[in-house]
């Protein structure tokens, strides 16, 4: 049987992601390796939200091509957006053959890029010799040794490159299947919602993920009812921006007063029998309405765990960074919370 590894970076959906790309392969007929076994594909899902993140996305990437150089490469993640070719550029200086790697990011079709690399790496059949229509041939997705996406001929400013991050985004695209474990976890990440086109000063995330899109609450359901069947006791409802839930954009001026779903997803999720805890990732202050507090407050499983970011103390230096609330606002939410809970 042929084996795989897979090693993610980053946030709550980007683990997500890991986990259903890992239930992809081994739908495919993979097995994830043992220490000490032969690896035949790797895989990186990688981060970029900081440099830090982004350097050790590429260290990531290094180690795990020293320590299987015979294996066929999968990079997936925000950073194969954000910097294709400088990837492109790393794996050359392994030696990684053009034949048997793929870098996609969001713009890109990971379900095709799993097919792709399978495929015209020979991991479909191990024993078939390779003949050259099987290599190359990157159509579906960003390849290793494509153009970057914004060539120094495309105009750089903060507008253009918004809209060119917008219109090049397809969200059905990059759907991989639900998932039914999470290995290695008893505290199991779903992810409901993902993108954000807030677009504040200082993110990156827009221009990697910037279609905003929710998951059907039925479809989450099941996913939840067969992670806690699996044995997993936590669950851990997670977004890009997760207060967008059931929205169209995560810009609250254009939101309408009734469109958020966020309390009905936890009502439903903490209603799954032999699920001890369901916790919320990060929220934004302004997400917290009335209808979801009281939710919160009900639900004898909800973890009062709320993750609520801070960037400044400073209205002017949150305007500077086109953040959408104000230190007034962040105050009053944290009084709202200290109302009902301990």
């Amino acid at each position: 049987m042929l084996r795989f590894s897979i090693t993610t970076l980053g946030c709550k959906v980007n683990q997500y992601e890991g986990a259903a790309i890992s239930a992809a392969l081994r739908n495919a007929g993979l097995a994830p390796a043992a220490d000490g076994e032969a690896v035949d594909l790797v895989v990186v899902n990688t981060c970029c939200v900081t440099a830090t993140a982004m350097r050790k996305s590429r260290q990531a990437i290094g180690r795990a091509v020293r320590k299987a150089p015979a294996a066929a490469v999968l990079v997936a993640g925000c950073y194969g957006d954000y910097d294709a070719r400088r990837i492109a550029k790393l794996l050359a200086s392994h030696r990684v053959q053009p034949d048997r790697a793929v870098i996609v990011g969001h713009h890109g079709d990971i379900a095709a890029a799993l097919r792709q690399i399978i495929a015209a790496s020979g991991l479909d059949s191990p024993n078939r010799p390779k003949r050259q229509a099987d290599v190359g041939g990157y159509d579906e997705c960003m390849s290793a040794w494509a153009d970057c996406r914004y060539s120094s001929s495309t105009p750089s400013t903060i507008t253009t490159r918004r809209l060119a991050a917008v219109k090049a985004n397809s969200p059905s695209a990059r759907r991989l299947g639900a998932i039914d474990r999470f290995d290695g976890r008893q505290r199991a990440f779903v992810k409901v919602q993902d993108g954000c086109d807030a677009f504040c000063a200082y993110c990156i995330v827009p221009y990697t993920r910037p279609n905003v899109f929710s998951r059907g609450i039925d479809q989450i359901e099941r996913e939840c009812r067969s992670l806690v069947a699996a044995g997993h006791k936590e669950i851990v409802l997670s977004g890009v921006f997760l207060g967008a839930f059931g929205r169209e954009t995560a810009i609250r001026r254009r939101w309408d007063e009734n469109g958020g779903k966020l309390a009905e997803l936890l009502r439903r999720v903490a209603a799954i029998d032999g699920l001890w805890r369901v916790r919320l990732s990060s929220l934004e202050p302004g997400d917290l309405t009335d209808e979801l507090q009281a939710a919160c407050r009900e639900l004898p499983n909800f973890a009062p765990h709320f993750h609520l970011p801070l960037q400044s103390g400073s209205a002017r230096i949150l305007r500077r960074m086109n953040r959408q609330y104000t230190p007034e606002e962040y105050r009053r939410t944290v009084e709202r919370l200290r109302e009902v809970f301990d």
